[in-house]
């Protein structure tokens, strides 16, 4: 009797494990990629946006509206298709990886006459954007640079927000030092400390579209580009000094009409030994593309001796990139210039060569 109650209950026991109900395997995460979408023109970027993140469970980041219009989705790879159908959709582009064009440890740029300015010069009135990994500050003390002039500082690598629209916010103070280099060659001022820059103490506009790494997406310099369109009025000349292999017609759109608005857009060629047509920012036909070259004295001559990069003095300097696409070069090798924590520091690349050339513009279209 006792056996058959103990079948019984383990039958009893078998039966409500297979009632038990099997939930279903949860279903596999899509793949999610961050697209560009241009629309045409006379499209409600805000609503189709909300629109696109509606029908593909993605979400909308930057949205653009001074020199594209257009915005920045997260969505899975799969629905790009469909939305490259939707009304109002001109086309769509993958955002892609950017990263500043490559410094080299490494001094002097006596070689465009710089040291000749008038003692104390003041270049205030002219405004410069530096779309880069931010421009040092000092955070707690709410003060730049001891060498830099800086107006206005922007944080355009911020995280994807819908259903609020990722737009830049204030901040950004630079952590990689590479974007306060930058500044410091283009608007260092002659203030008897450190460095003093081709058109000193230029007024500074910082974009932080680059993170502490040096990299961050096409996304965010396209937010950048469209706030300097959108401050035209102020802002005169703009320095990218990025780089990312391809092509991209959303930014060659966009720096085309900051451009229109008058912004003078200067880039560097890049440090691949290739040729710039083969990159953007540096292929854009409207923007001054910037080579570089060696020059250890800056004196002509070919005469001195390397000092912190191995290369040939008064040379095209061995890591330019090169091509049809270039409209100057500069000096960009052993460049000193302001660096983190209001300290300086030697550093070569295109990326120094272009902002050589911003600070030119920036004294020519003060002084004219």
């Amino acid at each position: 009797m006792r056996i058959v109650a103990k079948l019984a209950l383990i039958a009893l026991i078998f039966s409500a494990f297979q009632a038990l109900p099997v939930s279903a395997a949860a279903p596999p995460q899509a793949h999610m990629e961050r697209f560009i979408v241009v629309l045409e023109d006379g499209v409600d970027p805000y609503g189709l946006a909300n629109k696109a993140a509606e029908t593909t469970t993605g979400r909308v980041g930057f949205v653009y509206e001074n020199s594209i219009n257009g915005f920045m989705i997260e969505m899975p790879a799969a629905a790009v298709n469909g939305l490259r159908h939707m009304p109002g959709v001109a086309f769509i582009e993958p955002d892609i990886e950017v990263s500043v064009a490559a410094q080299t440890e490494s001094t002097g740029y006596d070689r465009i006459d710089a040291d000749l300015n008038p003692s104390g010069a003041d270049y205030s009135g002219i405004d410069i954007a530096v779309i880069d990994t931010g421009i040092w500050y000092d955070t707690a003390a709410g003060q730049s640079h001891e060498d830099l002039k800086l107006r206005w500082v922007t944080d355009c690598t911020g995280a994807i927000l819908y259903p609020l629209f990722g737009n830049c916010s204030p901040g950004g103070v630079d952590g990689n030092g590479h974007g306060t280099h930058v500044a410091g060659v283009a608007a260092a001022c002659d203030n008897g400390l450190g460095s003093r820059g081709i058109a000193p103490c230029a007024t500074l506009w910082s974009f932080k579209a680059l993170d502490d790494s040096g990299s961050g997406y096409l996304g965010s310099i396209l937010a950048s580009v469209d706030l300097v369109a959108a401050n035209s009025d102020q802002i005169d000349v703009a320095n990218m000094s990025l780089t990312f292999a391809g092509e991209s017609q959303a930014l060659t759109d966009a720096i085309d009409a900051a451009v229109a608005r008058g912004v003078v857009f200067v880039v560097a060629a890049g440090n691949d030994s290739h040729d710039a047509g083969l990159s953007m920012p540096s292929a854009v036909d409207s923007a001054i593309t910037v080579s570089s070259i060696t020059d250890y004295d800056g004196i002509p001559g070919g005469l001195a001796a390397e000092t912190c990069y191995s290369d040939i003095d008064d040379q095209f300097a061995v890591y330019s990139n090169f091509g049809s696409k270039i409209d100057i070069a500069a000096p960009g090798t052993c460049i000193y210039s302001t660096w983190l924590n209001n300290t300086y520091h030697t550093a070569s690349g295109t990326s120094m060569a272009s902002p050589t050339v911003a600070g030119a513009v920036a004294r020519y279209l003060h002084d004219n």
